[in-house]
């Protein structure tokens, strides 16, 4: 189906080539210039797929899939808070103001923290890994001021003596080289001491190759008319064509009835030809199938859930199905992103280890209004059994201020003599059972 694709991918490969080597016939270029992601990475070494379609990170995003399953990782990812607590201490204190600043406001002056992370995710994604260089100010301020996103097809890692160092060539084209301990390191699956795997490069890449690919044919067949191929047969006995002549006929039918405006227009049979379609359709060729596969393949290689990208023909928009697939993305998907950034985070930017930074999922694992409220009338000791959070405790995982009463820091006892150990008051029981009952409001 998409033997026709294979020529004119390698005629739009020639060309720019071409184009590209036009542009640099005075000029030297190294091989930090191909580098994945760049247009010479595209032409020299981008990945191949047996679709014929040379799978990058920029033909990739072209994907409605690819670029979907990348939307939705890299802003569930960047909506997530990042507070930084006094490291040991069972009260989560909270500290490094300036550090908590570059996590969750503002990371440099050109990136929001929220818009740093995204491209944090999106590099690691589709490039295997993302970098922040950990900027200072001077080599005598060890308190980071700024986290720099730097471009991953931009940087060299190289690995000596068991420390990396990174590599790279400022705006002023003066080189740059940075130790280890400069640069946030954000891996993806599989890293190896110096890169890691990029999901479009491996997992893939032959699903984003043959969705380019159907989509590719798909524009072609609609621009034709989406209508089957002709064949335009002369009747037995007729004299026969001359080349010069075929050549004409079929000229003159493409002209007057290929392409989108032109599909309804009858056709006029002379000197006795008769048309015959000779193909299939759409449908019949099974290219809405493959296409349909695709997206589900793709969000397989990404770790979505299917119905999280839109593909939701077998699976139910509704229930608890889909809210456990739901809860299953963020806890086993996310968990191996986050939980090595968070050391990262740690091990470079709090080196004494007297502070910890951690994604906080609170607010994608919370659940409907009705939810949370069974949840916390259990936490606070309803239906007498002990409570283990605070009415304070619940009201900060609400984003409300806390009260002034002491007893709101107490926890709720419930006793089998009817009493609330909180506030001495005794509680009535509908029976002997030892079935508590919460004392009646005053």
């Amino acid at each position: 189906m998409f033997d026709f694709f294979k020529n004119k991918q390698l005629e739009e490969t020639v060309e720019k080539l071409q184009n590209q080597l036009d542009s640099i016939k005075n000029e030297s270029i190294s091989l930090s210039d191909i580098a994945p992601g760049t247009d010479l990475w595209d032409i020299f070494a981008g990945g191949p797929s047996t679709a014929g379609v040379s799978v990058t990170p920029n033909t990739s995003m072209k994907v409605s899939a690819v670029f979907a399953c990348v939307r939705l990782i890299a802003n569930s990812i960047a909506s997530l808070p990042i507070p930084v607590f006094k490291a040991g201490s069972d009260k989560r204190e909270k500290t490094q103001p300036s550090i908590t600043k570059l996590l969750n406001k503002e990371a440099c002056p050109a990136f929001t923290a929220f818009t740093f992370w995204q491209y944090i995710v999106m590099s690691v994604l589709l490039r295997g890994d993302g970098l922040a260089w950990v900027y200072r100010g001077s080599n005598y301020n060890p308190t980071p001021i700024e986290l720099r996103p730097l471009k991953r097809d931009h940087v060299t890692i190289k690995s000596k003596d068991g420390r990396l160092r990174y590599e790279f060539y400022d705006e002023n084209q003066d080189l740059i080289v940075l130790d280890q301990d400069d640069v946030l390191h954000f891996t993806g699956f599989g890293f190896d001491g110096v890169s890691s795997m990029s999901v479009i490069s491996w997992a893939a890449i032959q699903s984003i190759g043959t969705a380019i690919a159907a989509e590719e044919y798909s524009g072609e067949f609609f621009a034709n008319g989406a209508r089957p191929d002709i064949v335009l047969e002369q009747p037995e006995g007729a004299k026969k064509l001359t080349s010069e002549q075929a050549e004409l006929i079929q000229k003159t039918w493409m002209k007057k009835y290929s392409g989108k405006a032109k599909r309804h227009l009858p056709a006029v049979m002379v000197g006795g030809l008769k048309a015959n379609p000779i193909t299939m359709n759409a449908h019949d060729s099974q290219l809405i199938e493959t296409r349909k596969f695709q997206v589900v393949d793709i969000a397989r290689a990404f770790g979505v859930p299917p119905h999280m990208i839109g593909e939701v023909e077998k699976t139910s928009s509704w229930g608890t199905g889909v809210e456990q697939q739901t809860i299953g993305f963020i806890k086993f998907s996310l968990t191996g992103y986050y939980m090595p950034w968070e050391q990262e985070i740690n091990r470079k930017l709090f080196r004494s280890g007297r502070a910890e930074a951690e994604f906080n999922l609170e607010g994608l694992l919370r659940g409907d209004s009705k939810t949370r409220a069974d949840f916390y009338k259990s936490a606070l000791g309803g239906s007498a059994s002990p409570g283990w959070m605070t009415p304070n405790e619940v009201r900060r995982k609400e984003n409300l201020e806390p009260l002034n009463d002491p007893e709101a820091d107490k926890l709720t006892t419930w006793t089998k003599g009817n009493k609330d150990e909180s506030t001495d008051e005794e509680s009535e029981t509908d029976d002997d059972s030892g079935v508590v009952q919460p004392p009646e409001p005053e």
